[in-house]
């Protein structure tokens, strides 16, 4: 004998009961019995009709169903079909069933428990009295109510036709660049170039250092004319002064003769150096002995040309006055060196413009000789970082694309930016600034917000509610279905807003 032992759950009913019966028939080829287990606390199975199901399975089947339990009422019905039970599994014997003897029950038995089963079941319908019409008048009334409400709010439609408004939509966008990008990235990197040019440039400013050297000697014209009847042979290195008494100053450069009544203009020198001896005129009066009583000196110009021994020079510190004069007026002249290079093509980032290395430079006078002022001269080059207005365009409606704006339509597919000045900053290698995108269309619809403003409201309500929330050239046009209605749908979802 071949058995299988289903052990039932107390949540099982007849339909899983059979279920798993037949699970474990078609699992077992050669199957005879069937131990099926009832759990310890539970009944499963309460209708004896149940029962009779059980029973008419094994017979169809050609297999023994065995009840195993301890359950008084279990045990009653077993017995009204004949099912065979036993207290527990040690308790079935071991030798095989014949094959006649392993359903207890004829088929045509089984039959008229079942037809009896349905007979019954149809008799006490009969039995019951019929349901009175007033009882269920309420409940026809709520029904219809019901479906009059359902078919209020799902039939009417309504369409809202609005005139469209132009505006600009307007997109803020951070972009940045950097010397190693060098495609478009979707964190808004743009690639750019760095210009490079060389120009020239100089700056004069005052000399504020100084040499030293040995002086020179003041010179000054005189007019000497012989006032005695003799003729005066004057050497050189003949000494002049304001007086006799006075010390002498000026001495004369060659030998002179003055005939009787004669006059002669000479060339007189400072004794020294310095600029003391640079004396105004009429200021050499008197010639040393003996040519004092017989010599008259005139002196109608200034005496010029000495000096102490120092001179203005160019130092460092002028250098650097030059250096910043002229970096100063580089970048005073950025935008024209900008203008020289750049085409409408391409954008110069604002404070990209720096100078760079100096190539070349002149110093007029150079370090340690005389000059009053110092002109320097540097040829250096300058370089600006730029992009190209194609790729910031290409940013722009890449942002316009990736982030749309619900109910905003687009006139066309152009736009254009409108970069932020104040907005660029460095920060290490990357160079950061602010791009405004526009693009024209029209203005776009809250349809939901619409909707739900005007649902249930009355016609001239509903339109006086659009114009005063929504700027429109014209009045709305409202149509609702099916004619008739003068109120719009209480159900937001059939109001439909749309633009011509």
């Amino acid at each position: 004998m071949k058995a299988e032992i289903l052990q039932l759950q107390p949540y099982d009913n007849i339909d899983s009961v059979l279920d798993k019966l037949g699970q474990i028939y078609n699992a077992s080829r050669g199957l005879t019995q069937i131990q099926i287990v009832w759990p310890k606390r539970g009944r499963v199975l309460e209708d004896s009709l149940d029962y009779a199901r059980i029973a008419g399975w094994a017979e169809r089947h050609g297999l023994q169903a065995v009840l195993v339990t301890t359950d008084p009422a279990v045990i009653r019905i077993a017995e009204e079909h004949q099912l065979p039970f036993y207290s527990s599994l040690e308790s079935i014997p071991t030798n095989a069933t014949l094959r006649p003897n392993r359903y207890p029950m004829k088929r045509s038995y089984s039959q008229r428990v079942l037809k009896l089963a349905k007979l019954r079941s149809e008799h006490e319908k009969l039995q019951r009295p019929p349901a009175s019409w007033k009882k269920n008048l309420p409940l026809f009334l709520f029904g219809l109510a019901g479906f009059l409400l359902a078919l209020y709010c799902i039939l009417p439609h309504a369409t809202i036709q609005l005139q469209p408004v132009m505006r600009t939509r307007e997109l803020k966008l951070p972009l940045w660049t950097s010397n190693q990008l060098n495609a478009l990235t979707m964190n808004g990197g743009v690639p750019s170039e760095n210009m490079t040019f060389t120009i020239s440039r100089s700056a004069t400013v005052p000399a504020t250092g100084s040499i030293e050297s040995a002086g020179s000697l003041a010179t000054v014209l005189v007019v000497l004319k012989n006032t005695c009847d003799r003729t005066q042979k004057i050497p050189a290195g003949t000494h002049l002064s304001a007086a006799a008494d006075q010390p002498w100053l000026f001495h004369t450069l060659e030998a002179i003769d003055l005939a009787v009544a004669g006059q002669r203009a000479t060339l007189v020198e400072a004794d020294a150096a310095g600029e003391k001896y640079n004396l105004p005129a009429n200021t050499l009066t008197a010639m040393q002995i003996p040519f004092n009583q017989c010599i008259q000196i005139s002196q109608s110009e200034v005496a010029t040309g000495g000096t102490d021994g120092s001179y203005r020079s160019p130092c460092e510190a002028d250098y650097q006055t030059a250096v910043e004069q002229i970096h100063a007026d580089v970048l005073a002249d950025a935008e024209n060196i900008i203008a020289e290079h750049a085409s409408l093509l391409n954008y110069v980032l604002p404070g990209s413009f720096t100078i760079g290395e100096v190539l070349s430079e002149t110093l007029d006078p150079p370090f340690g000789y005389a000059g009053d002022t110092f002109t320097l001269e540097q040829q250096m080059e300058v370089s600006f970082r730029m992009i190209s207005r194609r790729n910031i365009y290409n940013q722009v409606k890449l942002a316009f694309d990736l982030f749309p704006e619900e109910g905003f339509v687009p006139e066309n597919n152009l736009y254009d930016f409108q970069i932020m000045p104040d907005s660029c900053s460095f920060e290490n290698d990357q160079y950061h600034f602010s791009v405004i995108g526009l693009q024209n269309g029209l203005s776009g619809l809250d349809v939901k917000a619409i909707s739900q403003a005007v649902r249930g409201l009355p016609l001239e309500d509903a339109v006086r509610q659009i114009e005063g929330t929504y700027s429109a050239d014209s009045k709305p046009q409202i149509e609702i279905w099916p004619p008739g209605f003068t109120r719009l749908p209480i159900v937001a979802s059939n109001i439909k807003v749309t633009l011509p």
